[in-house]
C-alpha cells in the first residue's frame, strides 16, 4: 500500500551529536533491501516506513491511537490530518531517543547529511507533503506535495501528487527538479526505473506499458521496452501498469496488466523478460493464457507464474509482500516467496489471522518490510463496525494496535510500541 510535512517540536543533543553532519558522511540508508550499485553510481536505496543506516541506528515513527481513525471499512485505517507523531531513533544497543514530535507519518529516508526527508498527510483520500528535519537543530522545510520514493544520499526521489512525474530534490539546496513523466517503480544497481505516461489511453487498457530507466542525476534515461495492447478484447478494466518486478543478472522481467473493479481484482496478464541494455524483449508468460501478478525466476532462467485461473496471492503494484493463510510472505530477489512471520508471531495484537475478513474482528497491516534480518511490522486489530461499512466492505473499530520486529535468526518477535 502505497503512502506527506512538519513541525519539530524537540531534540535531545546528548544522542543526535553521535549523527552530526561530519559522522553521517557516507552512510548509506538502507530500506527494502535493494542491491548495490556498481562503478561509480551511488546506490539508490527506496524509501520504508522504518529506514536504517549502516551502523545500524534505526529510524522509525511511533504513532499511538489518535495517528489513525478508530475506524474504518477493511479495517484500513487512514492517518488523521493534522496529529503529531513522534519520529524515532534507536541505537543498535536499543536506546531510544526522539528526534521531534510533529506532523508526519509514512514513508522515510535518510541523506548523506544530518537532514530525515518524510512524509505530512494532508487531506483523507492519499494526499501527502515532503518534509525534511535536520537532526541536530530540529529545523524543519517542505518541498511540496508528493510522495517520497528513494535517496541515493544527495537527491531524493520522489512523485509529485499525480503519480505521474518523477522529481528529484538536492538534499544540501532543497530545490525541487522534474526528472522524468512516468510512475516510480523500483530502484536497482544505482538506477531508478519507472513506467512513462502512455499517450494513447485506450491502448494503455489493453495492455500496453512501457518500462524505462533514469538516474538520480537525470541522466542515463531510455525508454527499454513497450509491451503490444494485447491481454484484453475490451476496456472495463483499468490502464494497465507493471505489478511485479525481478533483476537476475543482465535481465530484467515484469509481470504487468490491469485491475478491476470496486474489489480491484487483478484481471490478468503477462511476463517479459528484457536486458537491462533494453534488447532482447520477449514475452515469456502469459501466451496461453493471463498470469497471476506474482511470480519467480529460476536459476536458470525459467519463469514461475500461475494462472489467472487458479488460486493467486495478492498484491498490490510492487508490494514486497503477501499474506497467505494468516502468515506474512515476502518475495527475494527471484521472486520466489518465503514465509517469514506467522499467525503466531503477531499474536500479541489479535488472535486471527491477517489478511482475512470474518464476521467479528480482523487483523490488518499498516506495512511490513524486511530490513536485514530482521522484519518490522505495523498490525491493527478491529472488531466489525457496521457504521463504518461501505458497500460489501465490512467496517471495523480499531481496538489497538502494535508495531513488532521479528528477529529472522533466533525468531524473537519484540514490541517496539503499542497502543
Amino acid at each position: 500500500m502505497k503512502k506527506y510535512v512538519k513541525q519539530a517540536v524537540g531534540v535531545c543533543m546528548a544522542m543526535l551529536m553521535a549523527v552530526s553532519a561530519g559522522e553521517y558522511s557516507g552512510m548509506i540508508v538502507q530500506a527494502a533491501e535493494n542491491q548495490e550499485a556498481g562503478g561509480d553510481i551511488a546506490p539508490v536505496y527506496e524509501a520504508g516506513n522504518v529506514v536504517q543506516k549502516e551502523d545500524g541506528t534505526l529510524y522509525y515513527w511511533e504513532y499511538d491511537s489518535a495517528s489513525f481513525e478508530g475506524s474504518a471499512a477493511l479495517g484500513y485505517y487512514k492517518p488523521i490530518v493534522g496529529e503529531t507523531n513522534k519520529l524515532m531513533m534507536q541505537s543498535l544497543s536499543g536506546e531510544k531517543v526522539m528526534i521531534g514530535d510533529m506532523e508526519g507519518g509514512g514513508s522515510l529516508v535518510l541523506t548523506d547529511s544530518s537532514w530525515i526527508f518524510y512524509e505530512k498527510p494532508v487531506d483523507q483520500i492519499g494526499g501527502y507533503e515532503i518534509c525534511s528535519i535536520d537532526q541536530n537543530s530540529g529545523q524543519t522545510q517542505t518541498y511540496g506535495l508528493g510522495r517520497i520514493e528513494a535517496s541515493d544520499g544527495k537527491k531524493i526521489i520522489c512523485s509529485d501528487s499525480t503519480n505521474y512525474c518523477i522529481d528529484s530534490i538536492d538534499a544540501e539546496t532543497g530545490e525541487r527538479t522534474k526528472l522524468v513523466d512516468g510512475s516510480f517503480l523500483a530502484s536497482h544497481d544505482g538506477l531508478i526505473y519507472y513506467q512513462p505516461v502512455e499517450a494513447d489511453s485506450g491502448a494503455a487498457t489493453k495492455g500496453k506499458v512501457s518500462l524505462a530507466v533514469v538516474d538520480a542525476q537525470g541522466g542515463q534515461q531510455k525508454t527499454l521496452c513497450t509491451t503490444e495492447p494485447d491481454l484484453y478484447a475490451d476496456d472495463f478494466q483499468g490502464t494497465a501498469s507493471i505489478v511485479s518486478m525481478v533483476f537476475k543478472d543482465e535481465y530484467i522481467y515484469f509481470s504487468y496488466g490491469s485491475y478491476a473493479g470496486t474489489g480491484s481484482v487483478y484481471a490478468g496478464g503477462k511476463i517479459m523478460k528484457v536486458k537491462k541494455d533494453g534488447t532482447e524483449a520477449e514475452v515469456v508468460a502469459g501466451m496461453d493464457g493471463l498470469r497471476a501478478p506474482a511470480f519467480s525466476v529460476s536459476e536458470d532462467g525459467t519463469v514461475v507464474s500461475q494462472s489467472i485461473d487458479e488460486m493467486y496471492d495478492y498484491i498490490n503494484s510492487m508490494d514486497k509482500y503477501f499474506t497467505r493463510n494468516g502468515s506474512i510472505y515476502f518475495m527475494n530477489e527471484n521472486g520466489e516467496p518465503a514465509e517469514l512471520v506467522t499467525q503466531a508471531d503477531y499474536a500479541s495484537v489479535g488472535n486471527v489471522a491477517c489478511g482475512q475478513f470474518n464476521d467479528n474482528e480482523a487483523v490488518t497491516i499498516q506495512f511490513a518490510e524486511k530490513i536485514g534480518n530482521k522484519v518490522y511490522m505495523l498490525l491493527d486489530h478491529g472488531v466489525i463496525d457496521e457504521t463504518s461499512r461501505v458497500g460489501w466492505r465490512t467496517g471495523y473499530a480499531r481496538v489497538n494496535s502494535a508495531m513488532l520486529s521479528k528477529d529472522l535468526d533466533t525468531g524473537t518477535v519484540e514490541t517496539v510500541f503499542s497502543y
